[in-house]
């Protein structure tokens, strides 16, 4: 029983914190035969937080389930990482080895041996605990981990197959303390401290639309001249390993040397991929032939041998490639005026989530803890939360208010900006970035958030504003009010 009483305090552990969340660990434990699991699960029974949550499925030595446990099997491995699903334990001599690919198994406790000879490997065993309960979302530096209280016949056997596979694991004591994520959410205490920001469409764009407008007098030419390259070819040289002599020399052919469709399409292909704006291969090709042939050197090209071998020069495809992405991408990006849709994103409606970075306990924030991801961010909350100007405030992050203002970065792609703070004060909404070291499209976003601001005020009769705070001005001037600062 130590193992199974180890297994259920780990587990009560990690269910306290994330049922928070609406998200449940699930404890698995692997028997040595049927009539084991029988008596593991009525065990398991006696503890309160799985009295009746326990779901046994029998099989046999080859992972098969028994027929009248089947009903059964299907309904856990479909449902079991839902909410309202029941079951919060289970227990058999062996997991399915096919439609268990649920995502909540957060502790795992093998009974049995793990071996060829029992057929059960170690792989199968954790397999079905290494899928993520929170794939894809940014936690801070929150990691999923998978628990296996050890077998006396485990160790080398999961330490030696896993470390083949380059997974990493770390064996500790039982009694080692846990550290666990901290739980975000909305304090329902605090919702007079909500806050909202609009939503918005338009502002930077991409549109395809706009490459009916592509032309060939859009690109610079010529981008070389023709006697300046001299035809390219890879000789290969076979040398005696002894005598260092060589013995045979070859030229050998160059790729698409005799086949301008294929070059075309080739180049027309990373054009497509790198400019992003995939299913305009036929929008392009034309006009990718048409430069090549008349515009790219200084002289017009029939796609001869000597042509092709200068078209396949590295700087020349690299060159091309590039002016036909930059003019796709100043051609595509359009800007429009801003418009209010939908509902307006609201701090009250955050989800909880786990979050092992720092945090920071503030009064003028609808969540009970903020989540912080630099000491800059840290001290700036502080900031914020001691200003009696400052009403409310908000720790922008993807899994907060996730409020992105899209602009075109330096190489001409549409991408995503998330500053940092929503402040509200008595007469004005501020955007907020604080920044330490400098990017290169920082000025890029500081123009684009100034321009979403004044449209959303144009439209919501609000004063919204944008300020980037630089750490080594606000570190330097020692300053405690918002006003201040901006």
């Amino acid at each position: 029983r130590v193992q199974i009483d180890a297994a259920v305090d780990k587990w009560r552990l990690y269910y306290k914190e994330l049922k928070k969340t609406n998200k449940k660990p699930i404890l698995f434990v692997m028997a040595e035969n049927t009539t084991a699991a029988d008596q593991v699960a009525d065990y398991l029974d006696s503890f309160k937080e799985l009295s009746d949550k326990v779901l046994t499925i029998h099989t046999d030595k080859k992972g098969e389930v028994s027929k009248k446990d089947l009903d059964n099997a299907r309904k856990w491995a479909r449902e079991v990482d839902e909410p309202d699903n029941p079951y919060l334990a289970v227990v058999s001599v062996l997991m399915l080895r096919e439609g268990w690919d649920v995502k909540n198994v957060k502790v795992i406790a093998p009974l049995r041996p793990l071996s060829a000879d029992s057929k059960i490997l170690p792989e199968q065993t954790l397999g079905r605990g290494l899928r993520r309960m929170f794939p894809g979302q940014l936690l801070g530096n929150y990691t999923d981990e998978l628990i296996v209280i050890e077998h006396p016949a485990f160790h080398d056997l999961i330490q030696d197959a896993l470390t083949e596979q380059g997974v990493k694991i770390e064996f500790v004591p039982i009694q080692k303390p846990e550290t666990l994520p901290k739980i975000i959410s909305v304090d329902e205490n605090k919702k007079e401290y909500d806050i909202a920001v609009p939503v918005t469409q338009g502002g930077v764009t991409r549109s395809v639309k706009k490459l009916q407008e592509l032309k060939i007098s859009d690109f610079p030419s010529p981008l070389f001249h023709y006697k300046d390259l001299n035809p390219t070819e890879i000789k290969m040289r076979k040398r005696d390993l002894l005598t260092k002599q060589v013995e045979e020399e070859e030229i050998l052919t160059m790729p698409f040397a005799d086949r301008p469709d294929i070059y075309i399409s080739a180049i027309t292909k990373k054009i497509q991929k790198y400019s992003r704006v995939p299913g305009q291969f036929e929008n392009i090709a034309g006009i990718t032939k048409d430069y090549i042939k008349n515009k790219l050197f200084d002289k017009s090209l029939d796609f001869s041998e000597d042509d092709l071998k200068r078209l396949n020069n590295a700087k020349v495809r690299v060159r091309l490639i590039e002016v036909f992405v930059d003019r796709i991408n100043d051609l595509t990006a359009v800007s429009e005026d801003i418009e209010l849709v939908g509902e307006e994103l609201r701090a009250i409606n955050i989800k909880p989530f786990p979050w092992s970075r720092d945090i920071f306990e503030a009064k003028k924030i609808v969540l009970n803890f903020t989540p912080i991801e630099n000491k800059l961010e840290e001290q700036f909350t502080r900031l914020l939360d001691n200003d009696d100007d400052v009403l409310a405030f908000m720790k922008n992050h993807q899994q907060t208010l996730n409020f992105r203002i899209p602009y075109i970065d330096t190489n001409g792609f549409v991408r995503n900006y998330i500053p940092d703070f929503i402040v509200k004060t008595k007469d004005t909404c501020w955007v907020i970035e604080t920044k330490g070291r400098e990017d290169v499209d920082v000025k890029l976003k500081d123009k684009r958030a100034e321009e979403w601001c004044k449209q959303v005020s144009r439209l919501t009769d609000k004063e919204w504003l944008y300020k980037r705070i630089d750490q080594a001005r606000f570190e330097k001037g020692r300053f405690t009010r918002l006003a201040d600062l901006i």
